[in-house]
């Protein structure tokens, strides 16, 4: 996380051309004086005149941004880029370099362990990005194929604005994402958790049924308290609580109506 913070300083840096900015930015290099530093200041400054943040309405912890590598790179760029294909129930973490994991096909989950508890940040799916970092792993919930970027030795790839736009704003949009995450996990209640996370994915997914949002979560209980950060048990109470009061309902075994959304609004 603290990385992609000095990501999204870079840009402020960057895209301000007054002298107390570039002051700062000198410094900056200074005091991260690495190879991954000077790529990002290469990369960001490619973007100057054309780059525009924007984060997706319809991402989530369940499904983030992606970036089709298909609709940006040529031919002759996808031959030169190396798979790596990974088993269901495989760990991976920080190797060491700075390197693009853009995922082809498959499924896993971006977490974090901290004293035997799972907490899990977010789904990786097909076309999501992340750059494994050492607080978080990634845990393959199938068999995967994933596109590895070494950013140190794929350079010329940056030159490709379209292709720089989307890696940036994806660990932008990561950055944001994560920041909401502590708030939450640091600011509110756990029924507050469920009731945000259940808004999130409500609004973003946007399906309704008879002018009531419905939610394909296709969650145990367990899995929902990794993503809320809570004890099981503690989860299962406010859900059923939840369903008592008519606030949510099942509709089958993966989905979930909101009957009264201002309800779930006020839940604390």
């Amino acid at each position: 996380m603290i990385f992609y913070d000095k990501i999204i300083l870079l840009y402020i840096l960057l895209l301000n051309n007054n002298m107390y900015n570039k002051v700062n930015l000198v410094n900056f290099i200074l005091l991260y004086n690495n190879k991954r530093i000077i790529l990002l200041v290469f990369l960001i400054l490619s973007l100057k005149n054309t780059f525009t943040l924007r984060m997706k309405m319809d991402s989530n912890r369940l499904r983030i941004d992606s970036i089709n590598l298909t609709e940006i790179l040529s031919e002759e760029d996808f031959s030169s880029l190396k798979t790596k294909k990974f088993k269901k129930g495989t760990l991976e973490y920080e190797d060491g370099t700075l390197t693009l994991y853009v995922f082809k096909s498959g499924k896993a989950k971006a977490i974090i362990y901290e004293d035997g508890e799972e907490f899990v940040l977010y789904f990786l799916k097909q076309n999501n990005i992340i750059i494994p970092e050492t607080s978080c792993s990634i845990e393959f919930l199938e068999d995967s194929e994933v596109y590895l970027i070494d950013a140190e030795k794929f350079t010329y790839l940056f030159a490709n604005k379209e292709f720089s736009t989307s890696v940036i704003r994806s660990l932008k949009h990561r950055a944001e994402l994560e920041r909401n995450i502590i708030k939450n996990l640091v600011f509110k209640s756990c029924k507050r958790k469920v009731a945000l996370f259940l808004m999130e994915i409500a609004t973003t997914q946007d399906t309704l049924i008879d002018g009531k949002y419905c939610i394909d979560l296709n969650l145990s209980i367990k899995d929902l308290s990794s993503f809320i950060g809570s004890k099981r048990q503690t989860v299962s109470t406010i859900m059923n609580d939840l369903i008592k009061k008519n606030v949510i309902g099942k509709i089958d075994k993966n989905r979930l109506i909101i009957h009264q959304f201002n309800k779930l609004e006020n839940y604390d």
